[in-house]
């Protein structure tokens, strides 16, 4: 039942985002999107069908394997207009790239049958898909093509300043998020040499998720932005470090697993999980953006402001409503200017506490 609301939600949310971007302003970045939004609602349809319809499950998965092979392309078309300024490049080494994968991974499908990309004995039980050798390699460059389109994302967002960061940061959240859990969709043929079809779930809240990222981002923030992208950012690129770390942790995984039992690969596992949350602490201190060493935790100032700021929240929300219901100039002077030293509290402050303390005898 989740699975079925989580998934007409996002191709509800995707078919919204494809046709915003295509009765928005005619670009070629635009024409992408609605493109991308198309394919994975498609995607999200087709699955839905295969998990549903006993008797045409392999016809509806023919169709999801068709829709995954454009993909790669409409993915990296995607994300190499997004806020970039000049024409999109169909004549540089990234359009000679999108046209390989127009044509190499569509081709792939109508020359090779289904069942030397995957087959299932049991799919409508088990709902897992064992890959074959074709379909090992084919996911694979599926998911490369995924990394490759999400450096191209950060290089945008990298070399944005002011404004123009503020405004694609939602977008490139969302775009991120959708190519993140398509990364770990298909990376399970790496280290299983399968697709569990039971994370589709997973996938659709993800995907609806992002959408509605995406659609706030294009409604409220704008997307008139053009960013020019140096080509050496992509040296410094934390997408290409984080992805290597992965696939070593997988391949590490897969290698274990050929010893050990799969329970050692689970607590594996677990513990990649922790650890990646302790370097990810480690990280934030060193940014210095957790809470400062003379910051205390726990302060009498603090419980005293919990204490006596309700008068002050209720005044606030009282001036509000009148100002709703006759609208004029409310001013609220919350520290005092140009006034050095300490000062005496004024009468009109201590009055709300004054008024408590009379009426609680």
């Amino acid at each position: 039942m989740i699975e079925t609301i989580t998934t007409i939600l996002a191709v509800l949310l995707l078919l919204a985002l494809a046709a915003y971007a295509l009765l928005t302003k005619k670009t070629a970045a635009q024409t992408a999107l609605a493109c991308v939004a198309v394919l994975l609602a498609g995607i999200e349809i087709a699955d839905l069908l295969t998990l549903h319809a006993s008797s045409d499950s392999a016809v509806f998965r023919r169709i999801t394997t068709i829709l995954e092979s454009f993909l790669p392309a409409a993915l990296l078309w995607y994300s190499v207009t997004f806020a970039r300024s000049g024409p999109a490049p169909l004549f540089s080494r990234r359009g000679l790239l999108i046209v390989t994968a127009a044509v190499l991974f569509p081709a792939s499908v109508l020359f090779f049958s289904q069942q030397d990309f995957f087959y299932s004995p049991d799919f409508l039980t088990e709902r897992v898909l064992f890959l074959g050798r074709v379909g090992y390699w084919y996911y694979l460059g599926v998911m490369l093509a995924c990394v490759a389109a999400l450096m191209n994302f950060e290089a945008t967002f990298m070399s944005a300043v002011g404004s123009d960061r503020w405004k694609v940061k939602f977008e490139v959240i969302g775009a991120g998020s959708i190519l993140a859990v398509l990364i770990f969709y298909f990376s399970q043929g790496l280290l299983y040499r399968t697709i569990d079809v039971n994370l589709m779930s997973i996938r659709s809240s993800i995907f609806a998720l992002s959408s509605g990222l995406i659609l706030y981002a294009r409604r409220y923030r704008g997307n008139g932005v053009h960013i020019a992208v140096s080509r050496y950012i992509l040296f410094r690129s934390l997408t290409l470090l984080s992805v290597g770390v992965y696939f070593i942790v997988l391949g590490l995984l897969g290698e274990a697993m050929k010893y050990f039992d799969v329970s050692f690969a689970q607590y594996v596992t677990i513990f990649f999980a922790f650890a990646g949350g302790i370097a990810m602490i480690v990280l934030l201190r060193r940014r210095a953006l957790l809470r400062p060493p003379s910051a205390p935790v726990l302060s009498w100032e603090s419980w005293l402001y919990g204490l006596t700021r309700w008068p002050y929240v209720a005044s606030g929300i009282l001036s509000a409503l009148a100002h709703r219901l006759r609208p004029g100039h409310v001013t609220f002077k919350v520290t005092p200017k140009r006034v050095p030293g300490a000062q005496v509290l004024p009468a009109r402050a201590m009055a709300p506490y004054v008024v408590i303390a009379i009426g609680s005898e």
